[in-house]
């Protein structure tokens, strides 16, 4: 994985997100296009969300739990294997969930506090 994110998917705001490579992204506006895609494919599109698109370079693979209030995002070089990186998202969803609590009430509030999921990793 080259990057990963952790979406508000209300607010399209990144609670969460993680360079493990040399490219630099604004993790922010990243954040809000991604979830703009997906929506644009939901409401316009009338389907499900995006699973996985190549964009970039990159394999772009979507994790979006319905009535969970976060979508979850990896990037990574397009030779990899979508579906382990959609279950490592799985994981990590289960793991970021326990771990900060998260809750529908919350996720929808209007201010949230994304340092408190940065400062705990």
């Amino acid at each position: 994985m080259k990057h990963f994110w952790v979406i508000n998917s209300y607010s399209s705001v990144s609670l969460f997100y993680r360079n493990y490579s040399n490219f630099t992204l604004d993790k922010d506006l990243i954040s809000g296009f991604l979830m703009a895609l997906n929506s644009f494919s939901e409401v316009e599109l009338k389907s499900h969300g995006i699973r996985s698109i190549i964009m970039g370079g990159l394999s772009w693979v979507y994790y979006d739990p319905q009535d969970s209030g976060l979508l979850l995002v990896a990037a990574d070089g397009v030779k990899s294997n979508i579906e382990v990186m959609r279950s490592r998202l799985q994981v990590i969803f289960k793991m970021f969930v326990e771990k900060y609590k998260i809750t529908i009430k919350e996720m929808k509030s209007s201010l949230i506090d994304q340092s408190k999921y940065y400062a705990r990793i």
